[in-house]
């Protein structure tokens, strides 16, 4: 089993459908005795489905929206992970009104965060902040600590080995003058002092260079004709058009994609909708056998008025999202990542603007915090100057998180 602990995310869309792969994975894990972490929004699934997944060994659930999905997951004896970072604040905020309004205990939960931006990190803390909104709302000092260490640490089997300051355990240490609000005065990291008063004292660094990996192209043969819009629907005047709007604010939710009806000229789509201009954006396949499958559309949450930025995810299965105005200018930057195992490129007018590479995996950067603040600044630059207004996360995480949706859509392969 080692290094491996358990699944992550194990998929129930393509479990109860057969699939022969997700049940040699769930029947290893069981034998194995690690854990499995389901994903879904639970208030959307029959019954029936919550019925087998607890049969077939899924002990935690991180998709929670609600206090109605709270009550749901812990009735079928989930361990519920409490995340901030998808959505909004607010989200947290009302996952934890309803652990105190409907007094839920506390063993059933635990603490996480997903896709939180280094710049967040910097600026609010980490599980120190979620601690100190938990006290906050109304938890005890001492529940809200468990839920971040020792819960976690028996969600996943793994409390002999961490979660509480016992000997023989690992684990890394925090002295603060509050409970409540957690201070991180001192941080000593395998029993060393590594901060002080929020600030570094011996620089911590850790060798991920065996871990990156090098592309492997796969849009040499992609054309820009791939990439423009083709409408749903054309009404009978052929003055509009029915398309994919995309809503990055929508992630998670229903709303992340709708069909709507937009302006339509001489047979080209105008890219606006109730009076807001918007960009378009295409969902590229990098491995196609046969016709590579590619979804277009419109998309609000990242706007440029010429140019384009693409990125990469590489599971469950490998796609680009590129953002842009004209097929021919997304083209070229899709092949520009392409060139990479992944990364985040800014293109106008065919020549690069900047660029953050995810070297790992084609999912995660091999940098310095320095480094990763600096390269994601500097995405957010590039697309400043092409039209673009930023507001809460960086682009780049904006963009990596498309692809939770997506494919809980279906919109991928």
């Amino acid at each position: 089993m080692d290094p491996v602990i358990g699944l992550g995310e194990f998929e129930h869309f393509t479990y109860s459908k057969g699939d022969e792969d997700d049940f040699h994975k769930a029947s290893w894990v069981r034998e194995k005795g690690g854990f499995m972490n389901g994903h879904w929004g639970l208030t959307g699934l029959p019954d029936m489905i919550l019925n087998y997944l607890p049969a077939i060994g899924t002990s935690n659930n991180h998709d929670v929206w609600n206090g109605d999905d709270i009550e749901k997951s812990i009735r079928y004896g989930f361990s519920t992970q409490i995340k901030f970072g998808v959505g909004s604040s607010v989200v947290i905020k009302t996952l934890l009104r309803s652990i105190v309004d409907r007094k839920f205990p506390t063993d059933n939960f635990m603490l996480c965060t997903d896709n939180i931006s280094i710049e967040r990190l910097l600026k609010m803390g980490h599980m120190d902040w979620i601690i100190s909104l938990c006290t906050e709302m109304g938890i005890s000092p001492i529940k809200a600590i468990k839920m971040a260490t020792l819960n976690t640490a028996r969600s996943y089997h793994m409390e002999d080995q961490i979660g509480s300051l016992t000997p023989g355990r690992f684990a890394d240490i925090v002295l603060t003058d509050s409970l409540s609000k957690i201070n991180p005065l001192y941080v000593f990291k395998d029993g060393e002092l590594i901060a002080q008063d929020k600030k570094l004292v011996k620089k911590v660094e850790i060798d991920y260079s065996a871990m990156c990996t090098k592309g492997v192209q796969g849009l040499n043969d992609l054309t820009p004709a791939e990439l423009d819009i083709v409408p749903f629907e054309v009404s009978e005047d052929g003055t509009k058009a029915k398309v994919y709007l995309f809503d990055v604010y929508g992630r998670g939710h229903a709303k992340f994609h709708q069909e709507i009806w937009v302006p339509m000229v001489n047979g080209k789509i105008v890219p606006e909708y109730e009076g807001e201009k918007l960009s378009r954006l295409s969902v590229i396949q990098r491995y196609a056998d046969g016709k590579r499958h590619v979804v277009n559309g419109l998309f609000k949450g990242v706007y440029v008025e010429h140019g384009a930025v693409a990125t990469f995810w590489s599971a469950p299965s490998p796609y680009f999202v590129v953002v842009g105005q004209e097929s021919d200018e997304m083209c070229f930057c899709a092949k520009e990542v392409d060139q990479y195992s992944g990364g985040c490129i800014v293109t106008d007018d065919k020549t690069i603007k900047s660029v953050m590479p995810l070297e790992i995996y084609g999912a995660m950067a091999n940098m310095t915090v320095e480094e990763l603040t600096n390269s994601a600044d500097a995405i957010d630059a590039a697309l400043e100057e092409m039209g673009n207004r930023n507001e809460g996360e960086p682009v780049v995480n904006k963009l990596l998180s498309l692809f939770i949706s997506l494919h809980r859509f279906r919109l991928m392969k």
